[in-house]
């Protein structure tokens, strides 16, 4: 009798723990369920789908154990947010633009950790997991042809990473020509203005800024001018994202030509009127003027520290005193006595240099 009211204990147990699983087990209809037409398809945080993974060394067919792409991530993706989008129309149609090539390249900067194969794979699983048809079919094509024009791409020497005055601009011209044609081998027009546009627009006012910085036959203010006017010529969004370094870089370096060669007041004031317009010449020219007062001042300080710092008859103590004291008497704030030390240790060492 024990025996059978145990196994009927038993048997209850089991059916309770099956009615448990399938109740908890997602509906096909749950499982299968794809995103219904969207402007933007949402990228999830991989800190919640990748937190305690680590990567399989073992690569046996990983398009299998890929659902949504984000399984097993590299240690340098962990904590991160996919970087990029997937854009698609009303009719379900992809649309192209920079945020899917910067969606590949999230994935393909783990090269090294992972095998081209299985980042391939993931980023497959990624496309379809998200991305309905069809889509999903033109995103990984276009994914496809990016890894083949990466891969050619590779084919071409590279000519850059010199500094200015090194860099060949023919041979920078010619690698950008082979570049464009290769993209015009694996993508049609659309795909390389919104994968490449800002960077060749880029590339093209760098070279012509070059070009314009080397001409012997233009002055400073004229070199200012063109480099200006190159500027106005970019794509309004790169053009604004570039500007304040691009305007601070041309004007230090035609203010460091002006400087060798001691040209006048006027000359650098047409290079920065050329560059930066009215208000931002003015501002700078009340900068210089500002600096030019505090530099009278150090200097002046300078003087009568030397002057007390040379007299024998005062000991440290004193000597240090006196400085304290100098540095109130000529108005110094505290902000600006934090600064002197500086400026006492260099013309100290100025005043031993061997002559």
């Amino acid at each position: 009798m024990s025996i059978t009211r145990s196994l009927v204990a038993f048997i209850g147990i089991v059916i309770v723990i099956l009615t448990l699983l399938i109740m908890l087990k997602p509906s096909e209809s749950q499982q299968t369920k794809t995103n219904p037409a969207v402007t933007a398809v949402p990228t999830p945080s991989i800190a919640a789908t990748s937190a305690g993974i680590t990567v399989d060394p073992v690569e046996d067919a990983p398009q299998a154990r890929f659902q949504t792409g984000l399984e097993q991530l590299p240690a340098s993706l962990h904590g991160t947010e996919v970087d990029g989008e997937i854009i698609i129309d009303q009719q379900r149609q992809l649309v192209v633009t920079r945020r899917l090539r910067d969606l590949f390249d999230y994935f393909l900067s783990t090269i090294g950790e992972e095998s081209l194969h299985t980042i391939q794979a993931r980023v497959i699983a990624y496309i379809q997991h998200r991305v309905p048809e069809p889509a999903q079919s033109q995103a990984i094509q276009v994914f496809q042809q990016y890894l083949a024009y990466r891969e050619a791409i590779r084919q071409i020497p590279e000519t850059g990473g010199k500094s200015a005055d090194q860099i060949d601009i023919n041979a920078i011209t010619k690698q950008k020509s082979e570049e464009q044609r290769l993209r015009q081998q694996y993508f049609n027009t659309e795909t390389i203005q919104a994968f490449f546009g800002d960077e060749d627009a880029y590339d093209q006012y760098a070279l012509q800024s070059l070009q314009i910085a080397r001409n012997s036959q233009l002055s400073e203010a004229e070199k200012a001018k063109q480099t200006a006017a190159l500027l106005q010529q970019l794509p309004e969004s790169l053009r604004e994202s570039i500007q304040i370094h691009a305007q601070y870089q041309n004007l230090q370096d035609l203010t460091e030509q002006w400087k060798s060669r001691k040209g006048s007041a006027e000359e650098l004031r047409q290079i920065r009127l050329n560059l930066v317009g009215e208000a931002a010449t003015q501002r700078l020219e009340q900068l210089d003027q500002s600096r030019a007062t505090w530099q009278t001042r150090v200097d002046h300080y300078l003087q009568e520290h030397a002057k007390i710092m040379r007299n024998p008859q005062w000991s440290v103590e004193q000597k240090q005193v006196m400085v304290l004291s100098l540095r109130r008497q000529q108005g110094f704030t505290e902000q600006e006595q934090l600064r002197l030390p500086a400026f006492e240790q260099m013309a100290a060492q100025t005043a031993v240099q061997p002559r």
